[in-house]
């Protein structure tokens, strides 16, 4: 942030999931903005993709929104890579978590990113 932060007016990151703690930090830094891909709203699915490592907690990655939230960072791009299974239900459920997300924290900024559109086996 030291290094970009007097270049840019406002400065958005794209990061694995983490701790409020952290995300705290990086809003001190300057930090205004965290997307992250959720992959798939399917757990079942996300389980299969993700058997094991740091990505594996379906839960942990899914309420990240909430700890951006609670940062003090102002947006929040949430996203999706459509097509790992039924692409109507995990929109579905997508919109449905933006709108929990909207409800806790008005405040804040909400986009949405799509960037896979076509069916991946």
């Amino acid at each position: 942030m030291e290094l970009v932060k007097p270049f840019f007016d406002s400065v958005s990151i794209e990061s694995y999931a983490l701790t409020l703690e952290e995300y705290q930090t990086l809003e001190v830094l300057g930090v205004v903005g965290v997307t992250l891909y959720q992959e798939t709203n399917d757990q079942e699915r996300y389980e299969y993709l993700h058997p094991f490592g740091p990505k594996a907690d379906y839960t942990w990655r899914l309420e990240v929104p909430q700890r951006v939230g609670k940062s003090g960072i102002r947006q929040m791009n949430m996203g999706l890579l459509m097509g790992l299974t039924n692409w109507r239900k995990d929109l579905l459920n997508l919109m449905a978590h933006g709108k929990q997300i909207q409800s806790q924290f008005p405040e804040m900024e909400l986009s949405f990113s799509l960037p896979r559109m076509i069916p991946f086996e």
